[in-house]
């Protein structure tokens, strides 16, 4: 990661300390008497000491916006992130949507159809400051039909193993599984052990198909899988690479490898279970890092990813990733200059210095001090991760239900990994 330092971490810290009085609760009007109003929707939590890196951003940011435009009264409202897309889709259905919000390109198709989402690639290429910000492919998720459709703040891996260094030494592993048939002895050794190999929280139906079962589709294939697929182009759901991914997540099941009450808890709730060292490992994105740093000695943390499968060595280093959620203007917005500069101030150069400061990975070169960092950032940042598309961010939201839904089902027992696979491919048909 490029840095630069321009500023300073304990000003950063005052001005984080001034949020709470700065920023309203979520659902609450601001009590400023701006005459010019902007209403946004959005899962940044208010609870900004609970939050993780992006939260923290999302708040200091907002604070200095408010303090910078007196006349301007800001409306937000907070969905808590699970709920967040069903709230997005009904608030689509009945043409209600704020002047900015957050939505995933898979939604774009509908947004656009409804005239409810404008392009901004002549706001971003018109101002250059604004668009030299921004990490090298940070646009390219939001990017269809020769148009850009929404901003980016973040840039990460969906995927990272989180693992206790001192647990996995004790079941005999100085270091990570470096092949998926050890990554399974691990977790039977560590299930012998009594402890809870890999914590998983999916009660939000999201973490698994996202951050964990994703990558481990690519670890039978690479992203020219996906383009033909998503492309219409000759790939299909029930492809050997697809199922054989669906059949080793079966697997896992039955080896032990997760909790019981996987889909009873939520991703905030598996990371609290590997802190209170019941489990071994857990999976989430590279925004978990920041919660994981506050909350852990990071000397005792290591990071990897779903090792290689046997025969398909070639693929070891692909994992979902990207920018992920968009930042989306609404067209129909009462004024949308003010709108659209809104948008690019609140997630601009400041969001990405604070995101970075707190473990986070925005889409923005973050102009901070390099030898600020955590050392698991740094470590995370040695990582060769190579993106590919991430499947719940670009699929139609009628796939992604199923996507999600059905592996909540396979997870279970409840069907097998071929009707798993053939179920989803029923409603892309």
């Amino acid at each position: 990661m490029k840095v630069k330092i321009r500023i300073c971490l304990g000003m950063l810290a005052v001005l984080l300390l001034a949020v709470p009085s700065l920023v309203m609760a979520g659902g609450s009007q601001d009590e400023s008497s701006g005459s010019k109003e902007v209403t946004m929707i959005h899962f940044m939590t208010p609870a900004v000491e609970q939050g993780d890196a992006n939260d923290k951003a999302f708040a200091a940011s907002m604070a200095s916006y408010k303090l910078n435009h007196p006349d301007v009264t800001v409306s937000d409202e907070f969905i808590q992130h699970d709920n967040y897309q069903v709230k997005l889709k009904t608030m689509i259905a009945s043409r209600q949507l704020p002047d900015v919000y957050l939505s995933k390109p898979d939604l774009f198709p509908l947004l656009r159809e409804n005239g409810l989402i404008m392009p901004l690639t002549d706001a971003i290429n018109s101002d250059s400051s604004f668009k030299d910000m921004f990490k090298s492919g940070a646009f390219s998720d939001f990017n269809v039909d020769g148009d850009i459709w929404g901003l980016p703040f973040q840039l990460q891996s969906n995927h990272v193993i989180y693992y206790n260094k001192d647990m996995l030494a004790e079941a005999g592993y100085a270091d990570f599984p470096d092949t998926m048939d050890d990554f399974k002895d691990l977790c039977v050794e560590l299930r012998a052990e009594g402890h809870i190999p890999l914590v998983m929280g999916n009660k939000g139906r999201w973490l698994n198909p996202s951050c964990i079962f994703n990558t481990m589709v690519y670890r039978y294939t690479d992203a020219s899988w996906f383009d033909s697929l998503y492309n219409n182009k000759g790939a299909s759901f029930t492809d050997k690479v697809f199922v054989d991914a669906a059949e080793l997540m079966a697997e896992l099941v039955v080896l032990g490898a997760f909790n019981e009450d996987m889909n009873s808890i939520d991703n905030n709730q598996q990371r609290q279970v590997f802190y209170n060292g019941e489990a071994a490992m857990f999976i989430e994105g590279s925004w978990a890092m920041g919660p994981v740093i506050e909350n852990m000695d990071t000397s005792k943390v290591g990071l990897a990813m779903l090792p290689p499968v046997k025969g398909h060595e070639e693929y070891a280093n692909i994992v979902a990733g990207g920018a992920g959620w968009a930042v989306c203007v609404n067209p129909n917005a009462k004024d949308k200059d003010l709108a659209l500069s809104f948008a690019k101030e609140l997630y601009g150069q400041e969001y990405g210095n604070v995101a970075a400061a707190n473990g986070g990975f925005p889409a923005v070169v973050p102009e901070i001090d390099a030898s600020s960092l955590d050392p698991l950032q740094v470590a995370y940042n040695e990582i060769d991760f190579q993106f590919a598309p991430i499947f719940d961010v670009q699929l139609p939201g009628t796939i992604v239900d199923v996507f999600y839904n059905d592996m909540q089902q396979m997870l279970m027992g409840l069907i097998t990994p071929a009707e798993y696979a053939q179920n989803i491919e029923d409603v892309r048909e």
